[in-house]
């Protein structure tokens, strides 16, 4: 089954998952209803038909994730000596792939490119240091 189930907030209209009593957004309270229940009541005074305030269930189809494309370019440059330019494409991947209504994955390659860039520039950076206080260059 690739369906979502959602609630839809009465007040706001905000899509709600889970069994929760009140909403997330407005904090209007929730009355998920049950199957016997009819959409709609008489009103007795005015005889017209109102509707409840009922949460709505809504079925959404769930998107296909997609690896993304720049976490894996950020880990293949991490390997490549690529340094300081993989761990920036490797702090941007993970910052897209992190945000809640992404449909990316590859966060591990998104930090596997940000731990090899840091250790590759640490490394650069105390070898440049070693061959300077070697050849007495500084």
């Amino acid at each position: 089954m690739n369906e979502i189930k959602f609630f839809e907030c009465p007040s706001c209209g905000a899509r709600i998952t889970g069994d929760k009593k009140f909403c997330d957004y407005c904090g209007g309270k929730l009355k998920v209803p049950e199957e016997k229940k009819k959409s709609t009541e008489i009103d007795s005074q005015s005889s017209q038909v109102k509707p409840q305030e009922y949460a709505r269930t809504v079925y959404i189809q769930k998107e296909q994730k997609t690896t993304s494309g720049l976490a894996v370019a950020a880990f293949i440059m991490s390997l490549f000596n690529f340094n300081i330019i993989s761990l920036i494409m490797g702090i941007v991947a993970n910052s897209r792939i992190s945000k809640p209504d992404s449909n990316l994955t590859g966060k591990g390659f998104a930090i596997a490119a940000i731990v090899l860039s840091t250790i590759q520039t640490i490394f650069w950076i105390i070898w440049g240091i070693t061959i300077c206080s070697v050849t007495n260059y500084y």
